[in-house]
């Protein structure tokens, strides 16, 4: 039996954009180099009309006294802010807005500044930033022949209540597994993360975690390159 817990989405207010539509629109939050690649690449992101029926009207994770409304959808039990329509190997990133609109700090030094900037981001949904260099990524990826876990489907830009200006990148991945199971590495508890030094391949070395079924050389050269 399946002991993944289940969790209910719900629609929500907000737009659906493809992901072209999405890079183009929110390309000046990208350095100017990135805005030039994403431009010249943006061909390999997908346009409207391949966005699934069922995925064009806005969805979020549904808060028990609103779940009457929702329509069941499975996600991990690590996976705090997702959610995964297996059937459809569909993934939901971003879609689970945490109670009382939580966020964290977050801290960068801007290429050639020489200054800390200390902004705030929201835990459980993603910023339109955040999205757009996902989208940037996968440009990259394919256009160096590296694999891509993922494929973007589609954007909900969310307009109404806490989630306002956030968004929730919706993404097809491959045997409705995310791509973190394929990672090669035991599970460690904090302290053993913390007290423990590494001592093997399966445990973090401070270099990248290893993917079944990718050969890590090649990888590395590609990204190199």
């Amino acid at each position: 039996m399946d002991s993944k817990p289940t969790i209910r989405l719900i629609p929500a207010e907000g737009e659906v954009l493809a992901p072209r539509d999405f890079a183009d629109r929110f390309d000046y939050l990208l350095a100017e180099a990135e805005q030039a690649f994403v431009k010249s690449t943006r061909g390999s992101l997908g346009g409207k009309a391949e966005i699934p029926e069922w995925l064009r009207s806005p969805l979020i994770a549904a808060e028990p006294e609103r779940d009457n409304q929702a329509i069941g959808i499975l996600t991990w039990a690590s996976g705090a802010r997702s959610a995964l329509r297996e059937k459809q190997c569909i993934q939901f990133k971003g879609c689970r807005l945490a109670k009382g609109g939580t966020d964290f700090p977050f801290e960068s030094i801007p290429w050639g500044e020489d200054r800390i900037i200390r902004t705030r981001i929201p835990f459980g949904v993603m910023t339109a930033e955040a999205v757009q260099r996902e989208l940037l990524g996968h440009c990259f990826c394919l256009a160096h022949a590296i694999p891509c876990a993922t494929t973007p489907v589609c954007v909900y830009a969310y307009s109404g209540g806490r989630p306002s200006g956030r968004c929730c990148l919706v993404l097809r991945v491959p045997d409705g597994r995310r791509a973190e199971s394929f990672l090669r590495m035991s599970a460690l508890s904090v302290s053993e993360l913390i007290d423990s030094a590494p001592s093997d391949d399966a445990r973090l070395t401070g270099s990248e975690a290893r993917l079944h079924g990718l050969n890590s050389r090649w990888y590395a050269d590609q990204k190199a390159r």
